[in-house]
């Protein structure tokens, strides 16, 4: 499916993509090529609604405020787990779009994004503004996005708003250097991002809070900030009922078994190659006030970081509060993509260092619970997490190795 006029759109509006199962459920899109639409390939966002475009016919009000109108506007009209999402996407390529490679609002809940190959989105910078990347949803609750290969797109992969439940797993990102590879944006938590190579000049960009990274290898900037102008909802568990709405005000992330890798050459995007970008982020619990009523933010702390076994190469620098960090001097860490034979490889020396650097297995019980939700880092059956396999499926050990791989070649196929 290819040359599609469909017309860009934020998601306080209906998203018309090349592909769209709008207000549905069940749908199974798998084995496509889907090209050259002028702005999204896949749409699973939500129905038109009467306050779609609201902020542009009158920004009286402004635009987080709209869209929480329009998510309980929604909500009194079906949007639920029985009705709404539950998709598959699969085995599809998708490029040359002008916005989005897959794009949605509220209708992606519960769905299964995988082993997709997206590339080369919005390149020509021909749209502004938001909405733009490979992947870009809000509200994705107990979303599965894994085994993708995203690359040559302005942005990666982007989480906007009630990431919870939401995992993002084994997934190769690489080239996108417009901004980043993974952005996730005034969510609550719980979101668990594991086992993924991010490889472009900046791989994380964290407005958010309650995220688990864990296990992968980030080989780009982080730049990590609180967002507290805006009041941005949580749902109750595995639901889309609304269980509060609140402030972001950074921290409640867990950052374990990860290898951070720094970069000789200078960029334009802010941040700092390792978990140095989280140093002014609190390690401790805010301490209680008389009335026990007083938010953490309104007394200049962020919520508590968990950082620990993390492995530091290249210069990466660590947070000052990690818990043994691992900062391994003298080697010069090499990671490189190349195209050939129809392929696509990662080169890189890692097996070399990695061998002997081990870790605790990461599971719902090391995790704990995202702070404003209150729910667990699990399975969106309710089942505990346990990360026992890789990247490339292989098993676990007994004591885990740090980073995305059990096993080192110095070639691993990614496509």
């Amino acid at each position: 499916m290819c040359q599609a006029a469909t017309q860009w759109a934020p998601p306080t509006a209906f998203q018309p993509g090349m592909i769209g199962p709008h207000w549905s459920k069940g749908w199974i899109i798998e084995k496509c090529r889907i090209h050259d639409s002028k702005c999204c390939g896949i749409s699973l966002g939500k129905k038109r609604d009467l306050k779609d475009n609201c902020w542009t016919k009158d920004p009286i009000k402004g635009g987080a405020q709209t869209y929480t109108e329009i998510v309980f506007s929604n909500l009194r009209d079906g949007w639920d787990k029985e009705k709404i999402g539950s998709h598959i996407v699969r085995d599809n390529e998708i490029y040359n779009c002008g916005q989005a490679g897959i794009v949605g609002n509220m209708g992606g809940a519960f769905s299964d994004i995988v082993r997709n190959h997206i590339h080369h989105i919005n390149i020509r910078g021909e749209f502004s503004g938001a909405e733009m990347a490979g992947i870009k949803l809000h509200a994705a609750i107990d979303t599965n996005i894994e085994n993708n290969v995203i690359h040559d797109c302005n942005r990666g992969l982007w989480l906007d708003w009630e990431a919870q439940g939401t995992t993002v797993r084994k997934n190769a990102f690489f080239r996108n250097d417009e901004e980043e590879d993974l952005f996730i944006e005034v969510c609550h938590g719980p979101c668990i991002v594991e086992n993924n190579l991010l490889l472009s000049t900046r791989s994380f960009l964290d407005v958010s809070q309650g995220t688990a990274c864990v296990h992968n290898l980030f080989a780009g900037k982080i730049y990590a900030v609180p967002d507290t102008n805006r009041f941005t909802m949580y749902h109750l568990p595995h639901s889309t009922m609304v269980g509060g709405v609140m402030l972001v005000y950074g921290g409640d992330d867990r950052i374990l078994n990860n290898i951070f890798i720094g970069q000789s050459i200078e960029n334009k995007h802010r941040g700092v190659h390792g978990t140095k970008a989280y140093e002014n982020y609190s390690h401790s619990a805010a301490p209680k006030t008389m009335d026990n009523d007083t938010p953490a933010a309104d007394i200049g702390r962020t919520l508590p970081m968990t950082i620990q076994n993390n492995v530091y190469l290249n210069k990466a620098e660590n947070w000052t509060h990690e818990k043994n960090p691992r900062v391994l001097e003298g080697f010069d860490a090499k990671v490189s993509i190349v195209e050939e034979d129809g392929h696509i490889w990662l080169y890189t020396n890692l097996g070399e260092i990695m061998e002997n650097q081990f870790a605790d297995r990461i599971t719902t019980d090391t995790l704990g619970k995202a702070f404003e939700p209150d729910q667990a880092y699990e399975n969106r059956d309710g089942s505990p997490v346990s990360i026992d396999f890789d990247f490339n499926g292989t098993p676990r050990g007994e004591t885990v190795k740090i980073g995305p791989f059990e096993k080192y070649c110095d070639k691993i196929l990614l496509l």
